[in-house]
């Protein structure tokens, strides 16, 4: 039992807390506010009867009588004040080497100290070490805080070796729990850096160097060894922009020790081979994690053979259309606006073209937002038999027209049968996916009546996801989108450009792979009665030159006319 009899009541309640040892003037016990490995927290007794207590792995006094369990003011002589005595004013001292002495003439000798120094290379700080008799060491510091050196830390904590930061902007860092771990890692020719004050001085340090840098946590094989790295990591992740953090447990490691008996004990002073072990292990634990199922190297794409072979492509079979496309074809995957105003047969020319595609063999899926599914099947049937949609609505059909839509319905039903499926309104978003899982190509007559699940969600933004929508449909299932857009007043004939061609948003346009617009004739014009064309002009083609496409039209029957013609 450890004698108290000459002790003040603050410093004997302390001793019967802890096991202490005395050591000079004082005592020396294991710091219960922290995982205290060797004794680290100092005691002595003041002239007025206080307990002066100092860790020196850097915990508080307010956290040092917590973990005793006992109040502040109970470390004071007259334990019924109320609050501690006004603290004393930190001595000042004019330079570095004063500092140094006035430690040395209490403690002796120091056995290592370390510099810190800021980016410039200018020494702001220094922290020495003595070692004790009795197996522990006593750690302290000093710093430049404003003209003057202190014996203590400042407020806020630079780390070390910041002009080896400084001069190496890109490398990796390593951080480890102590300057002389630090000094060991630069010693195999790495960066490394730690923060003043022990295990506990992490939550103090400034950071701010290591923002976006890449960096290896080294921590002592123990757990207060473990606790460091976490605070440090958490420090990383909260910088501007966030470094890229691994932690890394060197092995081999016995309880308390750290990368100094890494080197030594480890590998036997071996710097080579300590070096490459511990670069193996932070290029394993640092490498970035393989991305997701759906993306490719660049090396991938340039291995490809079939890189430089045209892609994948549909027909329609509709001369005026596919001679536009630059591989003579509508490509997979691809998204095609047709923009224009009402009166453009925008409705005929995508009917032609579901047609073209079903005849083919291509399953055609057609979301009908603008006009009901049996009206699209009669202005498909009419334009198949070359009869104007008038004829249908007459009291008396002449024979050869009667004749025709018989054979139409027919033949046509023959040609297509179970490759066309139309969905009238509503459409959503399930619908563009449903569509394109089904279908080789998927009509969307129009882009503005498309849904979005989020009632809430209107205008430009409800464009937008629209779009975002059908490219992440048309990549993943490699369907053919076309699609019949409104187009806003402003801008006409030439001065439609990308920026006024689709109503509702500029993002429609340019999510899409190739846009095409049209505007619509005079009336003059329709009113000749002779045939005329609507051109449909490319105002973008992401692959290839930008050819527009004529339809030509019968204001006889408001029919598509000359279909072969290119």
């Amino acid at each position: 039992m450890l004698s108290t009899t000459n002790t003040s009541e603050p410093v004997a309640r302390v001793l019967s807390r802890v096991q202490a040892k005395p050591n000079g003037r004082g005592w020396m016990a294991r710091c219960p506010a922290h995982n205290d490995r060797k004794p680290s927290l100092s005691i002595a007794q003041g002239d007025d009867g206080r307990a002066l207590l100092h860790c020196h792995a850097g915990c508080t006094h307010d956290a040092i009588a917590a973990a005793l369990g006992i109040e502040k003011r109970e470390l004071f002589a007259d334990a019924g004040e109320s609050a501690a005595p006004p603290p004393r004013a930190p001595r000042l001292f004019p330079t570095a080497k004063e500092a140094v002495e006035g430690y040395r003439a209490t403690l002796g000798q120091e056995a290592a100290r370390w510099i810190y120094r800021d980016a410039a290379g200018q020494p702001v700080g220094m922290v020495m070490r003595w070692n004790l008799e009795d197996g522990s060491k006593t750690i302290r510091p000093l710093w430049r805080i404003g003209e003057n050196w202190q014996q203590t830390y400042p407020p806020q904590r630079s780390i070390y070796a910041l002009d080896r930061l400084e001069a190496d902007r890109t490398g990796r860092v390593f951080v480890t729990e102590g300057e002389k771990c630090a000094e060991m890692i630069a010693t195999l020719g790495m960066l490394a850096t730690t923060s003043p004050g022990g295990a506990n001085g992490a939550e103090r340090a400034n950071w701010e160097p290591l923002a976006g840098r890449e960096v290896v946590i080294l921590p002592d094989a123990d757990e207060a060894g473990r606790k460091y790295a976490e605070t440090v990591r958490a420090r990383l992740a909260e910088l501007d922009p966030p470094a890229r953090v691994a932690v890394v447990a060197l092995p081999g490691l016995e309880d308390g020790e750290d990368a100094v008996e890494f080197v030594g004990r480890v590998h036997g002073g071996d710097l080579a081979v300590a070096r490459r072990t511990i670069e193996e292990l932070a290029g394993k634990a640092i490498a970035k994690p393989a991305l997701p199922d759906g993306w490719m190297t660049i090396g991938e794409l340039l291995d490809d053979p079939g890189l430089l072979k045209p892609p994948e492509t549909i027909a329609s079979g509709w001369n005026p259309f596919d001679r536009a496309q630059p591989f003579g074809a509508a490509e997979r995957g691809t998204i095609t606006i047709l923009a224009a105003p009402p009166k453009c047969y925008k409705t005929f020319t995508m009917l032609r073209l579901a047609r073209g595609f079903a005849e083919r063999g291509y399953r055609v899926a057609w979301l009908a937002g603008e006009m009901r599914p049996q009206a699209l099947a009669r202005r498909l049937l009419c334009q198949y038999a070359r009869i104007g949609q008038s004829a249908l609505a007459s009291e008396v059909m002449p024979p050869d027209h009667a004749e025709r839509l018989g054979n139409a319905l027919r033949d046509l039903g023959a040609r297509v049968e179970g490759r066309i499926d139309l969905k009238r309104a509503p459409i959503g978003f399930a619908d563009l996916r449903r569509a394109g899982e089904c279908a080789d190509v998927v009509f969307v007559d129009y882009l503005q009546m498309v849904q979005h699940p989020d009632p809430s969600i209107k205008g430009n933004e409800r464009i937008e996801a629209t779009m975002a929508k059908m490219v992440e449909v048309a990549t993943r299932t490699n369907a053919v989108f076309i699609v019949a857009a409104a187009q806003p007043a402003d801008g006409a004939g030439a001065d439609r450009t990308l920026f006024n061609c689709v109503r509702g948003s500029t993002a429609a346009a340019y999510s899409a792979d190739a846009v095409y617009c049209a505007e619509r004739p005079s009336e003059s014009v329709r009113e000749s009665g002779a045939k005329f064309s609507i051109e449909y002009r490319c105002l973008a083609h992401r692959e290839g030159a930008e050819h527009s496409f004529k339809v030509a039209i019968d204001p006889r029957t408001g029919l598509i006319a000359e279909e072969g013609s290119p």
